[in-house]
């Protein structure tokens, strides 16, 4: 496929080009238009000093954006130089660290070993001054090298693998299947959320968990969820402390209000209870949803 291939200063104009539907080519070093872009990208080039236009013979996959496994080979390529950069670097660093640490000799390092007091009005105080001062720029100059050194190097040993859109949620399932296979309604579980509960039903990506010292049942993701205790399909069984048309003192803050059980939730029990109106000044009433924990039976 004949096009262009746009090269020089492109690192300046690279969002306009890419903008424009350019595509860069790491082998060619420069940006490729397909054929579609190939007017308007060859106008801006050509208005724009610092930017060379030159005929291109292009493959589709120069021209085609870049999509998930060769997106990834492409992005792990580009960490593979960086990482090398690094290393060399850190190699580098190295070489001057031994460097600097060589400008004292041996027979220099076994002087001062020897931790011997600078003589004042002896003729070799000014050579031995001089020879501290060396000793210590060599020590901080080499110390130094040796730092930048380790630092370059655990940056490139640390570099995450290349990801692509739709690793995490791949991850996520993954770690959804594994639990799904060991963990089944009854089992005692953790929740990174919540904490501690009972397994009550299983769903496509979620357990529905019964934490019963939070006093409620929610759903939690299950890669969020780790098995504690195998259990029984009883244990799934939900005994509920009230039922429909107890009497109840629901907490809410520092507020504790007097109602009635209406409807039992999954997540606890729908109370109808009533408060004064500021602007009426009469009592309204009012639902909402508190967790078993938070209702007190009253009589």
């Amino acid at each position: 496929m004949r096009t262009i291939i746009i090269t020089g200063n492109t690192y300046a104009h690279r969002r306009e080009l890419r903008r424009l539907g350019a595509l860069w080519n790491t082998d060619a070093k420069g940006y490729v238009a397909p054929s579609a872009h190939v007017d308007a990208i060859r106008a801006y080039a050509n208005s724009h000093d610092g930017l060379d236009v030159a005929d291109f013979e292009a493959t589709d996959q120069d021209v085609t954006p870049a999509t998930g496994e060769r997106l990834r080979e492409l992005r792990q390529a580009r960490l593979d130089r960086r990482r090398e950069r690094l290393l060399n670097q850190a190699a580098n660093a190295e070489k001057r660290g031994d460097a600097a640490r060589a400008r004292i000799s041996p027979h220099e390092r076994d002087f001062l070993a020897l931790m011997e007091p600078v003589k004042r009005g002896h003729h070799s105080q000014r050579r031995h001054e001089k020879l501290l001062a060396r000793a210590q720029k060599s020590f901080m100059d080499a110390g130094r090298e040796y730092s930048d050194a380790r630092k370059l190097r655990e940056r490139a040993e640390c570099m995450a693998p290349a990801r692509v859109a739709g690793d995490a949620e791949r991850e996520r399932q993954a770690a959804r299947d594994a639990a799904a296979a060991i963990i089944e309604p009854g089992d005692k579980v953790r929740s990174i959320v919540y904490g501690d509960g009972v397994v009550t039903k299983a769903n496509k990506n979620t357990f529905t968990i019964n934490f019963t010292a939070r006093g409620f049942i929610g759903k939690c993701d299950k890669s969020h969820v780790s098995l504690l205790e195998k259990g029984t399909p009883e244990a799934a069984k939900v005994e509920r402390k009230f039922k429909v048309g107890d009497l109840v003192t629901a907490s809410r803050g520092f507020s504790r209000l007097e109602g009635k059980v209406v409807r039992l939730t999954p997540r606890g029990y729908s109370v109808e209870y009533h408060y004064e109106s500021r602007i009426s000044g009469g009592l309204v009433a009012q639902r909402d949803t508190f967790s078993e924990s938070s209702l007190e039976a009253r009589a």
